[in-house]
């Protein structure tokens, strides 16, 4: 069962500026192809019903993930730099783990 939508954590940066958003959405368009997953950008809540929507992070986290997705999803997930607005993180790494991106 999906954890219901939550707040903005205090700490939470997200993408500071229309670029910003605009990298973060095609690095995250190559990482993540599952209909399951939605981003939300910061400008409007995704509508769609997914299993789970994740808060975009900065470009910086963005980069460590695609860079190193194994250590860097949990990494900046525990300092701060995204989050799960929907969704629990438990089966959200199990999602990722056995549909990995193609590059």
């Amino acid at each position: 069962m999906a954890a219901e939508a939550v707040d903005d954590p205090v700490a939470y940066p997200g993408p500071r500026n229309a670029v910003e958003r605009l990298v973060c959405r095609w690095l995250f368009q190559l990482m993540i192809k599952d209909n399951r997953v939605a981003i939300d950008y910061g400008l409007t809540t995704p509508t769609r019903d997914a299993e789970f929507i994740i808060a975009c992070p900065t470009l910086w986290a963005a980069i460590k993930i695609v860079v190193a997705p194994n250590l860097n999803v949990g990494d900046t997930y525990v300092t701060g730099d995204w989050f799960l607005r929907r969704g629990s993180l438990t089966d959200f790494i199990s999602l990722i783990k056995n549909n990995p991106p193609h590059f």
